[in-house]
């Protein structure tokens, strides 16, 4: 939440009793990561992608950190601006609708929230998802916040922070 002013404490911050963490094409090294340090937090657990479905419908929030052009971090990824491309970013919206389009059957029927984020400035991967996911889903934007980049790495955090976006979404009252 502190990288994030404005998101609400208690909904950027997971009750670990009973979370199950998941990450999509995430490497052994990062589940095993996970894995040591969610152990410690009681009911708490790591799923692979395989058994992801067995909680369809149990999610009260669900955190989607999507893969993006990383346009809101260029100051410490300065690699991502020789990586950009039109074409590029297009495929990058697609595996962001994909992986959104996967994880809507986790949210719980009533409860659920969908919280989106990016690193990325660009609104096509940012204020146009979320418009997408209230077009094509039964959720609508409760609050979102775009963050432009400002000052250098290094700095103190009062004059350095990365850009991004986030959007809480929850279901709609169809």
């Amino acid at each position: 939440a502190a990288d994030w002013p404005g998101l609400p404490e208690d909904e950027a911050t997971a009750r670990n009793q009973g979370s199950i963490f998941f990450a999509k094409n995430a490497s052994a090294i990062a589940m095993t990561c996970w894995s040591v340090m969610v152990s410690a937090q009681g009911e708490s657990g790591v799923v692979e992608q395989p058994r992801l479905m067995e909680f369809a419908g149990a999610a009260d929030l669900v955190l989607l950190d999507v893969p993006c052009s990383n346009t809101g971090v260029l100051a410490r990824r300065v690699e991502a601006k020789y990586r950009f491309s039109r074409a590029g970013l297009r495929g990058l919206i697609n595996v962001q609708r994909q992986i959104i389009a996967d994880s809507l059957n986790l949210l719980h029927p009533q409860r659920g929230r969908l919280l989106y984020a990016t690193c990325s400035i660009d609104p096509a991967e940012n204020a146009e998802q979320a418009k997408w996911i209230a077009q094509w889903h039964p959720l609508i934007v409760e609050q979102e916040q775009a963050r432009q980049p400002r000052g250098l790495p290094g700095e103190s955090a009062s004059e350095y922070n990365d850009g991004g976006y986030w959007a809480m979404l929850k279901r709609s009252q169809a």
